[in-house]
């Protein structure tokens, strides 16, 4: 079988990486796939261009801005900016997926889904990775009826997605987890190697979206903590005034002089796991619901991890896993003490992430559903 794969995301991030592991179970099961991407920023280009993939470059934001939990301001120009994109984007997809010769079209988010309908027009199966968690509202009520309208099959990387939508039974329904590579991590220290101090981990950048603010507030609690933050300066890659706002009150923080001189900004890398290895635990701060794929990781890492007591990831507090009350972000910095000081048993860790996120079974999983899609 042919694929087309459509991928939102020109930032090399979790999308990007699940996406890589996606294409490479269709290539191992004989499916012939080529991609759309966006190509700026270009980090996830750089990737696919250095596969046998044929990749389509698409120059327009493609994602609806609805983002995972929430709505940008819609009297603001980034949100009607985005809109137009999307316009010029969907005229530029039309074209790719009417020349196309692919049976069957995957996206690689729930934000694409008015490419549910482009492949429909084009008689193509369509199959949609809904990886956000959105909030019950009348939008985003729209947007899932517009997909149990045009695609065949929905896939969840969360039951608690998957149960969102259970009430749409016009569409098939799937969950896969995401996956990591085990076999990655496993030759990794499990003690941090520096011995200045407790190093926390912070892969969130520099934004309110991904409690920036609240780790600042945990660090400035705990002196002998030290925050490696990894970030790609988000203020050199947009003229939005209201992100470049944000930005700004955030390195004022960063720049306050109780906490300033134990951060460390780190640029982003796809070799991610030699952070872990350098870290004594992952700090994941989101202030609206977000995917759990560091949770995954720092278990693979044998890393605590500290995360908000979100719904959306309950399910994958295993043992390593250590919530703070999201209400009262105070509480992050308790969570961070108990979590390095905690007796963790690694092999029930690993036995657990085996059994839902091991690469190894992405393969069957993915022949699986393609199986099914085609007998709808």
């Amino acid at each position: 079988m042919k694929v087309l794969f459509i991928n939102h995301a020109g930032v090399w991030g979790g999308a990007s990486v699940s996406m890589e592991h996606i294409l490479e179970a269709l290539s191992d099961a004989g499916h012939t796939v080529e991609v759309v991407n966006r190509s700026v920023p270009s980090a996830t280009m750089d990737v696919l261009n250095q596969k046998s993939y044929r990749v389509y470059p698409v120059r327009w934001g493609m994602s609806h801005p609805y983002y995972n939990g929430g709505v940008i301001n819609r009297l603001a120009l980034p949100y009607w900016s985005a809109v137009y994109n999307i316009f010029r984007a969907e005229k530029e997809m039309d074209g790719i997926i009417a020349k196309s010769d692919a049976d069957l079209v995957i996206v690689n988010s729930m934000t694409l889904f008015y490419m549910g309908k482009i492949a429909k027009k084009y008689g193509k199966k369509a199959i949609c990775f809904q990886r956000e968690t959105f909030p019950d509202t009348v939008f985003s009520e729209h947007i899932r009826k517009k997909m149990a309208a045009s695609f065949d099959m929905i896939v969840y990387i969360s039951q608690y997605d998957k149960n969102q939508f259970d009430r749409f039974s016009s569409v098939h329904k799937r969950v896969i987890y995401d996956k990591i590579n085990l076999s990655e991590y496993a030759a990794l220290p499990k003690k941090n190697i520096d011995e200045t101090g407790k190093s926390i981990l912070f892969l969130g950048g520099i934004r309110e979206l991904k409690g920036t603010h609240i780790a600042l507030l945990a660090l400035k609690q705990l002196p002998e903590f030290r925050l490696n933050i990894v970030s790609a300066q988000p203020l050199q890659s947009t003229s939005a005034k209201g992100k470049a706002a944000e930005y700004q009150n955030l390195c004022s923080k960063l720049a306050d002089e109780t906490v300033k001189d134990r951060i460390r900004i780190l640029p982003p890398t796809k070799n991610v796991a030699q952070y872990y290895a350098e870290a004594d635990v992952v700090l994941f701060t989101p202030t609206i619901a977000h995917q759990s794929r560091l949770i995954y990781e720092a278990g693979a890492a044998c890393k605590p991890i500290v995360v908000p007591n979100m719904k959306n990831l309950s399910e994958f507090c295993y043992e390593h896993v250590f919530c703070y009350d999201a209400k009262w972000p105070e509480t992050c910095a308790a969570a961070l003490k108990k979590a390095v000081a905690a007796e963790i048993d690694y092999n029930k860790v690993q036995m657990s992430l085996a059994e839902k996120h091991d690469s190894r079974t992405l393969k069957d999983e993915i022949k699986q559903i393609i199986e099914e899609t085609e007998q709808i």
